[in-house]
């Protein structure tokens, strides 16, 4: 949705646009923006999660599974 040197003030439209697009591995996604954002050199580092709150693939990601995989994500 937005960039590192992408400004907010020209990102910003971006979130009102979003759609829901099938399933969410929220989990993988959360471990990739912590790895992005721990190898940028910056004096602060926010990542913001829009989602639905409910984890679920096409390959029993979901329920139980998805909830602690979350969970272990943000831990």
């Amino acid at each position: 949705m937005k960039h590192y040197h992408d400004p907010w003030s020209t990102s910003r439209h971006r979130l009102g646009s979003l759609q829901a697009d099938g399933y969410t591995r929220i989990g993988p996604a959360l471990r990739h923006a912590h790895e992005s954002l721990f190898k940028r050199h910056a004096e602060r580092r926010i990542a913001i999660l829009v989602t639905d709150g409910r984890p679920c693939d096409y390959d029993r990601y979901e329920g139980t599974y998805g909830i602690r995989d979350v969970k272990n994500a943000i831990d």
